[in-house]
């Protein structure tokens, strides 16, 4: 207000006109909200007294729920170290934004010939939107020439997409490839669909991926070529006159050819699917995301997690980065670093997986960013995120010792052919360890004791910035 006073009398000095303000004409006051903080706050009562005594939170040491339900203490999310985890992607209009940028950066709309088809390809990716984009999630890993090479040799920082290894997965686990869609179609779909466009060299480095991944809108773009593949190959047998099921919808358009995938491949709509098991790859994955609520978000292992931040903190500090904000964030390099440190998930010349396995711990916890093309931030894991891909590590690291340790009759329920089969397919097949809060809050506890050893043994780096700060949640 001062300088606003100060501009008009200036003005009015020179003699310029009244009216706009020359503060406004001289400023730009346009600014982005990258991060906001939020708080609701209910109406008091009419009977409620307006001072309250505030009782000092329980220490970390008193873990036994009926002393916290006598001392008035219920526990509550919000109040909770995972309060500042927030999955925007549940929400439509979040939802309608990452579409629209996906569907922007993919140029989806060049793929197909018609506006029919454009618009109702369209609509149908926009309707399995969700679903698409966490089967992407599911999928990435990081390039794994790049991920061998020394760090200070990268030629560029590490990327997470959808590789040649993780592709050739999805097509087995969602039955793919046949009579409509050849091994040798399916390839040159992945090949087209990861070439850069033109646009891209005005992208974020993190975008560069130079073929060799699928990003989020590249996978939009895959699914859509593999749905015109298959058009054209029942649209050539109906020519032929040879009889396929489902022949007549899949080759009315690429619409219906798209509609026909997702339904029998790719994603679950009804429970008469469900029961009968059909994508269980989907089922399997939908499971791994609801273990967060189901056992991650609760008291039990809140508690472990909180014993033994005096582990948890300065690990994630000593590979931290400052981010926006000033907060701190551990970028690709800093997890695998994190990973390196714990002596888990060794990534050697013939481990893929397991570049896959860390790469999908860290996917499967992070929040969803609108935009993943002209910003790094979904690159960057906050502390509540850290801790989440932590805790999943050791749900990770049990179901693999089950199915390691699985009878051959048991195994062949998870074995598709392609050796050690992905983290979401096994990630929840340790029933008693890792899907039951009680006993899954110590078997964290147990890991991250032992880290606490190690940790005395082997003294961390000293962090490149000081104290976790506003990352901690």
């Amino acid at each position: 207000a001062v300088a606003e006073g100060e501009a008009r009398g200036a003005a009015a000095d020179s003699g310029e006109e009244a009216g706009a303000s020359p503060l406004a004409a001289a400023v730009n006051l346009t600014f982005e909200v990258r991060a906001a903080s939020r708080m609701e706050v209910s109406a008091r009562g009419a009977d409620e007294p307006v001072c309250t005594v505030l009782r000092p939170r329980l220490p970390v040491s008193v873990t036994d729920k009926e002393a916290r339900g006598a001392a008035g203490a219920a526990w509550d999310i919000e109040q909770s170290l995972f309060a500042p985890y927030e999955e925007a992607l549940v929400r439509k209009n979040f939802r309608e934004r990452c579409f629209a940028l996906d569907w922007q950066y993919g140029n989806i709309e060049k793929l197909l010939k018609t506006d029919v088809d454009r618009t109702q390809v369209k609509e149908l990716l926009r309707a399995h939107y969700a679903a698409i984009h966490v089967l992407h999630s599911s999928l990435c890993s990081a390039d794994w020439g790049l991920s061998q090479e020394p760090r200070e040799r990268r030629r560029q920082p590490l990327v997470f997409g959808v590789g040649w290894h993780e592709f050739t997965h999805m097509l087995v686990q969602h039955s793919l490839v046949g009579e409509d869609l050849t091994l040798e179609e399916a390839d040159a779909q992945f090949v087209m669909s990861a070439v850069p466009s033109a646009e891209s060299a005005s992208w974020h480095p993190v975008a560069q991926t130079e073929g060799r991944l699928l990003l989020r809108h590249d996978f939009f773009g895959l699914i859509v070529r593999l749905a015109a593949s298959v058009h054209g190959s029942a649209a050539e047998a109906t020519a032929r006159g040879e009889a396929r099921a489902g022949g007549a919808s899949k080759s009315a358009s690429v619409a219906k050819a798209l509609e026909y995938l997702l339904n029998k491949n790719l994603v679950y709509t009804t429970r008469a699917q469900q029961e009968r098991g059909v994508h269980a790859a989907m089922k399997n994955i939908s499971k791994a995301v609801e273990w967060r609520v189901d056992v991650l978000h609760t008291e039990p292992v809140e508690t472990a997690l909180r014993v033994h931040m005096d582990v948890l903190e300065p690990l994630f500090a000593a590979h931290a980065e400052r981010g926006a904000l000033n907060l701190l964030i551990l970028r690709p390099e800093g997890w695998l670093a994190v990973l390196d440190w714990l002596e888990v998930l060794p990534v050697g010349k013939d481990s893929q997986m397991a570049l896959w396995d860390r790469v999908w711990l860290w996917r499967i916890s992070a929040m969803t960013h609108t935009d993943e093309v002209k910003s790094a931030e979904h690159l960057q894991l906050t502390f509540v995120e850290y801790v989440e891909a932590v805790a999943r590590l050791v749900a990770l690291l049990r179901s693999r010792e089950r199915v390691a340790n699985a009878s051959a009759a048991d195994l062949e329920k998870w074995d598709y052919g392609l050796g050690p089969p992905s983290a979401a397919t096994i990630f929840c097949v340790d029933k008693e360890g890792v899907m039951d809060t009680d006993a899954f809050a110590k078997h964290l506890s147990t890991f991250l004791g032992r880290a606490r050893a190690s940790h005395k043994r082997r003294p961390l780096p000293a962090p490149p910035v000081a104290g976790v700060g506003g990352g901690g949640g």
